[in-house]
């Protein structure tokens, strides 16, 4: 749990205090950025999140190294609708643990092919 509260508190820093961030399971965040207008902005923030959380952590004398997976869904481009929004987050996400890690990936309409 403390690892958590410390990935969540060097995210926080990563945005801009406006923007969301939430847990939703295990070890996954959804951060909604309400004001990102171009894919490149997105990208920037991800790489802010990658090279803040490549970082070791040092907790009650431990040293941990965390690995991160990010995927990024844009609306209205991917679809209008949320659940869909984070669906196919979810899906660049996983995509993106496949092909190595500690890299973000943007949703792609034939990404559903490969479910």
């Amino acid at each position: 749990m403390l690892l958590l509260l410390a990935v969540a508190e060097r995210v926080m820093k990563c945005v801009r205090k406006s923007y969301t961030i939430a847990r939703t399971g295990g070890d996954e965040f959804i951060i909604v950025l309400p004001e990102i207008t171009y894919p490149v902005n997105a990208a920037i923030v991800a790489n802010k999140i990658l090279d803040t959380l490549s970082k070791p952590f040092f907790l009650e004398g431990h040293e941990l190294n965390t690995t991160v997976s990010i995927g990024i869904s844009l609306y209205p481009v991917d679809t209008v609708e949320i659940d869909n929004l984070i669906k196919k987050a979810d899906l660049a996400m996983y995509l993106s643990k496949e092909q190595g890690k500690n890299t973000y990936r943007f949703y792609k309409s034939d990404m559903n092919t490969h479910v």
